[in-house]
Formats: C-alpha cells, sequence, structure tokens
C-alpha cells in the first residue's frame, strides 16, 4: 500500500458550496485511490528539513488533479 497527499473535493450537500483541501490519500494494490484521511493535513516535521520535505510532497499534490471525495464514499475497501 502505498500513500501521498492529494487535493480533494468538497461539496457540501446542503447548501451546494465547493471547497479544496489536501488530505492523506491510501492506494490499492492497483494504484487506485481507495482511502482519505478524515481530517485535511497540515505539515509537520521533527526537524525543520523534516518540516520542508513534507511542505514539498504537500506542494507536490497541486501538481496533480484534484480528487473528488465522493470516489471515497462510494467505494468498498478492498
Amino acid at each position: 500500500m502505498s500513500w501521498n497527499y492529494r487535493v480533494i473535493r468538497h461539496k457540501e450537500t446542503e447548501t451546494g458550496i465547493v471547497h479544496y483541501a489536501i488530505h492523506e490519500v491510501f492506494y490499492n494494490e492497483q494504484s487506485a485511490p481507495y482511502m482519505v484521511s478524515e481530517k485535511p493535513a497540515s505539515p509537520t516535521g521533527e526537524t525543520p528539513e523534516a518540516l520542508k520535505s513534507d511542505l514539498g510532497l504537500i506542494h507536490a499534490a497541486l501538481r496533480k488533479p484534484p480528487l473528488d471525495y465522493t470516489i471515497f464514499t462510494k467505494r468498498e475497501e478492498p
């Protein structure tokens, strides 16, 4: 199983308001996203260098297309 940060599109059902957040996304053996972190990610690190590395991973998420949150609510775990 692998993971990375991805931009996730959220749409509020009651209001229709759309917002985006960066989450951790986990992939199955076929490299399909199957699980997302409940809360958005925030950069962390035990050292300034580790924090910089984590920020780099988060920045990389902005270069990929957003994923819609609904793909995780409709899919069953493997």
